[in-house]
């Protein structure tokens, strides 16, 4: 009788205590919430990652060049390379190009002398590189051979480290893995990706994953913050959960794409205007627009693009060949450029003496000065119509120029300080707010409908 009585009792404090049987059932269902947001979390770096890394690789494919990085030299290895024939052949023709460039020096007196310098020291080491360099400038600018070897070599390393990336790539996605872009890929390239519409979503979700994860260890482990998140679920529990939370769960999808979509077109925008603004100053100003500064530009496919922008190519071309011939004609101009080429001055001392040829020319010769006024001229054109194709090929894109790398200091200050330009950013931070906001809530109902669906069922249980 006695023993009848305290297993009614104990059935008593159960059926009588709720949120205690809540606490203890609940756990199961918050470590399938947290195992999901992990898994949720491994896969979202993942997809930043693929698509990080393959808008790098576009980008390094119309520049045909990859900045070296230390994380880009781990896959020099033979056991790397020896995964791919293409690579192979790749590495072949790059290691053949190395050793003439490397023959070719050698075979050069001025680099035999440095050969013999003992490299005892930091000083003296340092003095050997510069040594190095400045007999590299100095050939590149006098033999024609060593130009053509260095720009193969140049040329061959680039379609190699192509390669390479695409083949990280390929692996890393046949493994399911995070690409290992933060060693590969330059900070630069990483902080423009953060500052685009999908860079910022990426981000953006990350870390709300993040939060989630910290909330629901917290009330995993500790009781006390579980029992007091039961009763708030309690009190926010809409009256049909597993409906509700999916609808709610679809159309915050849905605002999502929609608020990501206006803030890339806000951004786009943005990028115009600064662009056109940047354009509009140097019609005015015609100061020199390093175009060139895009390394795209730099490749002799980028001027056969349009009928435009060869044409206007063409033309600085013939008003250089112009100059060119002019200066050749010049006694003093011209002993200073053989006295350089044939290794007679350094080349701190030829560029002065060219600096003091030009400044002589520009005061006696009126010839002269027409036919370097018409070779600037050709050359503003050709770099403003280069600058206009980089804008409108980025844009139809619907990428973002990167304008910091021509738009510096107190130009680039002034027109963030444009009325339409301050009038964006409000927008943009809105959005952004929006973003997060509206994200957090779809992460926040994605992880907690089951603990909605739990107590419903509880509630119906008792």
């Amino acid at each position: 009788m006695k023993a009848k009585f305290i297993i009614f009792s104990l059935f008593l404090m159960f059926v009588l205590s709720p949120v205690r049987a809540q606490t203890v059932d609940s756990s199961s269902i918050i470590k399938a919430a947290l195992d999901k947001a992990n898994e949720d979390l491994s896969n979202r770096e993942k997809i930043k990652s693929y698509i990080l890394f393959e808008k790098y690789l576009a980008k390094c494919i119309r520049d045909s060049f990859v900045l070296y990085q230390d994380g880009l030299g781990r896959y020099y290895t033979d056991a790397f390379i020896n995964t791919s024939p293409t690579l192979i052949e790749l590495k072949k023709t790059r290691d053949t190009l190395i050793n003439k460039s490397n023959a070719f020096l050698k075979s050069q007196d001025c680099y035999k002398e440095i050969l013999k310098m003992p490299a005892k020291n930091e000083k003296s080491k340092k003095i050997i590189r510069e040594k190095t360099s400045e007999i590299h400038k100095t050939l590149l600018a006098t033999n024609v051979h060593y130009k053509e070897l260095v720009e193969k070599d140049i040329a061959s390393r680039g379609r190699l480290n192509v390669e390479i990336l695409k083949s990280i790539l390929a692996h890393s996605k046949e493994r399911n893995q995070i690409v290992p872009y933060v060693s590969i890929i330059p900070l630069n390239d990483i902080r423009l990706f953060d500052e685009t519409a999908d860079g910022f979503l990426a981000k953006t979700e990350i870390n709300t994953i993040k939060n989630q994860i910290n909330y629901l260890s917290g009330i995993y482990y500790d009781k006390q913050s579980r029992r007091y998140s039961l009763k708030h679920y309690v009190r926010e529990m809409p009256s049909d959960p597993k409906t509700e939370n999916y609808k709610k769960e679809v159309e915050l999808k849905k605002r999502i794409e929609v608020l990501k979509e206006q803030l890339k077109q806000i951004l786009l925008q943005k990028n115009e205007i600064i662009a056109n603004k940047y354009i509009s100053n140097r019609i005015e100003d015609s100061i020199p627009i390093p175009v060139y500064s895009y390394k795209e530009v730099k490749l002799g496919s980028f001027f056969k693009q349009t009928e435009e922008l060869e044409t206007k190519h063409d033309r600085f071309l013939a008003a250089e060949k112009s100059l060119s011939d002019f200066l050749d004609k010049d006694e003093i101009y011209r002993k200073n450029l053989l006295n350089f080429r044939g290794k007679k001055v350094s080349l701190d001392d030829y560029s002065k003496r060219t600096i003091e040829c030009f400044t002589r020319l520009e005061k006696e010769n009126q010839e002269y000065v027409k036919i370097r006024r018409d070779r600037e001229i050709s050359l503003f054109e050709c770099n403003m119509a280069a600058l206009i194709h980089l804008i409108d090929d980025y844009h139809s894109r619907g990428e973002i120029l990167d304008l910091s790398v021509i738009v510096k200091g107190e130009e680039l200050l002034s027109i963030n300080n444009l009325p339409e330009i301050y009038s964006l950013d409000v927008q943009i931070n809105t959005l952004k707010r929006m973003i997060e906001q509206s994200v957090n809530d779809y992460f926040r109902i994605k992880y907690t409908s089951g603990l909605w669906n739990y107590i419903l069922i509880k509630d119906k249980e008792d």
